[in-house]
């Protein structure tokens, strides 16, 4: 059993696929950067914005800032509220609390956002920590937003064999494994099973109730 478990949240606590992707049509649109279908879009959640658009768009971190920019314009007054919790984490969530599991996030997401998101869903009240990047989406590095939740949850180094990080993207198995924990990848967020299995994943769940299974075997 661990007994410390962070959860990414976009595409692991909640599904924000709609919300997030007509946001980033939204800047797109206005900056007449072209694009497919809003389904193309999808490969944006989850990493931090600025730097996955820098590298798929082939341009420079203050033109994806840009583009970020515009793009919470429309998120921050629409976008977050096109969103809803992943079938079963909900009570994955109170089952991994009373078997006395201490819960965190680690997103990188913006913090005020994340915040927003989770009290919205009634969420926070399960997490002891829940760590994101700077509201203007400064230090989103998904390793350190693991390492900053590791310190505020007071896991120490030995410890570190008791916690997990949850997630639905290689940036969650990549942030995780930076800090020793063991990973598990979700298949009902943005990730694949070979994108998990190129990262090096742990464990890969199909759903909350197999997460569970696992996390307290």
């Amino acid at each position: 059993m661990f007994q410390y478990i962070l959860f990414d949240l976009d595409g692991t606590l909640t599904d924000p696929g709609e919300g997030i992707t007509k946001s980033i049509a939204y800047s797109f649109d206005h900056y007449g950067v072209p694009y497919g279908s809003l389904e193309e879009l999808q490969v944006y959640i989850g990493p931090p914005l600025v730097g996955e658009m820098s590298v798929r768009l082939g341009v420079d971190a203050d033109t994806a800032r840009q583009y970020v920019k515009k793009f919470r314009e429309r998120y921050t007054a629409i976008g977050w509220q096109e969103n809803y919790p992943i079938a079963g984490m909900p009570e994955a969530l109170i089952a991994l609390r009373e078997a006395g599991c201490k819960l965190a996030v680690a997103t990188s997401k913006p913090l005020p956002m994340a915040m927003r998101v989770l009290e919205h869903f009634d969420m926070t009240r399960h997490f002891e920590v829940i760590c994101g990047s700077d509201p203007d989406g400064g230090n989103a590095d998904k390793a350190l937003i693991v390492a900053r939740a590791l310190e505020r949850l007071g896991v120490t180094e030995e410890q570190k064999a008791q916690a997990v990080m949850v997630g639905d993207r290689m940036h969650d198995v990549i942030g995780g494994q930076k800090n020793g924990l063991t990973t598990v990848g979700l298949t009902m967020g943005y990730g694949s099973r070979e994108e998990f299995a190129d990262a090096g994943v742990s464990y890969v769940a199909d759903s909350a109730e197999e997460m569970v299974e696992y996390l307290l075997k």
